[in-house]
């Protein structure tokens, strides 16, 4: 069993490119920054995670905290709940909800954290999940869960977030994040260089600063939204 005041979160996702990794990679620097024990675990056959936190392990920056990460594959229920004796939070980016890795993953985890487009077509793939989701809390086991919509608008005038979340409010064990994230190139911009948007809106460069100012803050939003409902 997980020690008490762990946290085992997990992102994943039925389609690809939605933004798992981008997620499980921002969100843990930020667990990081605010002085908890986190681990990063990749359980995605692309191996995405695994890739940013090697590289950014490599980098010769003594202000980034360190994010310790591994790589697991096929049945990872019992090695997640090994880690999350020794850290404070296992984050684990599990990739597509059809794998062995995401369901016995989920079936380990406190936390759900699904992005999504805000389209039709991809709101439908929650179906999947949140049959898996109302499998686990019927069960008896709590199941927190965040919908977070991602590559959202940033047109004032569109409506598509209102949108997507009257269709998301038939979902039953599936919960919307009050938070969103929009479509912003500082995301790409962090990952490639192996940071976060956190880190990249710290910059002495004022104009990279306000670049990513607006990518920082709805990251954080994320993740004091989380921490606020596990």
């Amino acid at each position: 069993m997980p020690s008490e005041g762990t946290m085992i979160l997990v992102t994943g996702g039925e389609k690809g490119g939605t933004g798992k990794t981008m997620l499980a990679t921002n969100l843990a620097v930020c667990f990081a920054r605010e002085g908890k024990r986190v681990k990063l675990i990749d359980a995605d056959s692309q191996g995405s995670s695994a890739r940013w936190a090697t590289k950014r392990a490599a980098l010769e920056q003594a202000s980034l905290p360190f994010i310790p990460w591994s790589m697991l594959r096929d049945s990872v229920y019992f090695a997640v709940r090994e880690e999350s004796r020794h850290y404070d939070v296992v984050l684990v980016d599990a990739g597509g909800a059809d794998t062995e890795e995401f369901e016995t993953a989920l079936a380990a985890a406190d936390c759900l954290i699904t992005p999504v487009m805000p389209s039709d077509c991809d709101i439908a793939t929650l179906e999947h999940i949140e049959s898996l989701a109302a499998r686990i809390v019927g069960s008896g086991r709590p199941l927190k869960s965040h919908v977070v919509l991602n590559h959202v608008s940033n047109h004032v005038a569109n409506e598509e977030a209102d949108e997507a979340r009257a269709v998301l409010a038939d979902f039953r064990s599936l919960r919307v994040a009050d938070s969103l994230i929009h479509t912003r190139k500082s995301f790409r911009d962090a990952f490639k260089a192996r940071l976060s948007v956190v880190e990249c809106a710290d910059t002495l460069d004022r104009r990279a600063r306000l670049s990513h100012a607006k990518a920082a803050e709805e990251v954080w939003a994320i993740y004091k939204e989380v921490m606020g409902n596990v």
